[in-house]
Order: C-alpha cells, then structure tokens, then sequence
C-alpha cells in the first residue's frame, strides 16, 4: 500500500490501522473532519511528511512512531505530547504549538537525527525525552546530545535560543551549523 486517501466525515483512525506497513505509505489524504489518531495509527508505515491539519485535537501514543520523515508539524490544539513520534530515527525538526503544557518521557526518544526544535517556555519535560541508545555508556547519542550535553542544557538552550519569535515561524530555518553559531554566540 504506497496511497492512502480517507473520506471527509472520518472523525478517527483507530488503533494500529496502518501499523506495520513496511514504510511503504508514500502519500495519504488526511480530511478535515479528522480529530483523533489513536495508539500506533501510523507507526513504522509512513515514508514521506503528512501534513495535519488544525483541527485535530489529539495524537495517540506512538501513532508516528518509527515513521521515516524529516519534518513534523504538531497541530495547535495539541497540549500534551507523550511519544507519538518516537524512534523516527531521520527525523531533524518538530514544529510544537506554543501552548503545548507537557511533553512525556519518551517524546523524542529515539530520534538521533533531531536538530531543531522550539520547546514551549511553559511545558513541563519527562526525563528522558532526548535519549537515545546507550547514553550511560558507549552507543549512540541523539545529535542534541552532542551538541549539548544534559537534558537540562538541552532544555534551556532549546527555550530560550527563539524569545520572542513566534514558535509556527522558526523550524525549518535551521540548519544543523547555523544552531551550532547560535549557541557559540549565545556564549560569548
């Protein structure tokens, strides 16, 4: 299955209906009357970006996970992010609404390749949103953990590097070298 077109009315795709799809969704129709994407919807079957929609209030755990795309935009009714998008390993930007209040332990888990994303100022974080493979020891880290080290240092860097720009405008600006200037500056 490469397309997946759903009709206007659907209000929610259910648990794991396209779960384990072998990546292979290359283009899908999301309808405007879609609220809800429930638990692992998506997970390990989506190859390129999907755009969502504003009105979609919720996102179920794991409903993106282990998808392969490089950008993704959560809607702004969005509050709490648990791990819908964990372990999507190529993934560099997350756009978040400004009134996310709480991102869950493993948001980000697993997604090596984040580089640029603007953290709410008022969120409250889990603790291990930026991990990836073997942190206490040798493996690989996230490239956010390169760059900065703890949890706490990511944090800070990540909601403060943007006061005052409004969060919608500042992913996909970035690159990987110019957040590295930003930082480098920051310091001086």
């Amino acid at each position: 299955m490469t397309e997946v077109e759903l009709r206007e009315g659907l209000v929610e795709i259910g648990d794991s209906s396209f779960r384990w799809c072998n990546h292979s969704i290359m283009n899908i129709n999301i309808p405007n009357s879609l609220r809800r994407i429930k638990y692992c919807a998506f997970s390990h079957s989506h190859r390129t970006p999907i755009r969502l929609h504003d009105s979609i209030e919720r996102i179920g755990y794991s409903a993106f996970a282990g998808c392969i795309f490089t950008n993704f935009r959560v809607p702004p009714l969005i509050t709490v992010i648990s791990d819908g998008i964990s372990g999507c390993k190529s993934i560099l930007s997350i756009e978040l609404p400004e009134n996310v209040t709480d991102i869950g332990d493993f948001a980000f888990i697993y997604c090596y390749c984040l580089r640029n994303v603007a953290l709410p100022p008022r969120a409250v974080f889990g603790d291990f949103i930026f991990i990836g493979i073997g942190t206490q020891g040798s493996g690989t880290m996230t490239d956010l953990q390169r760059m900065f080290g703890l949890k706490a240092e990511i944090i800070s860097e990540l909601q403060h590097r943007f006061v005052g720009l409004p969060i919608h405008s500042l992913i996909y600006y970035q690159t990987y070298n110019q957040l590295l200037i930003l930082r480098k500056n920051s310091l001086n």
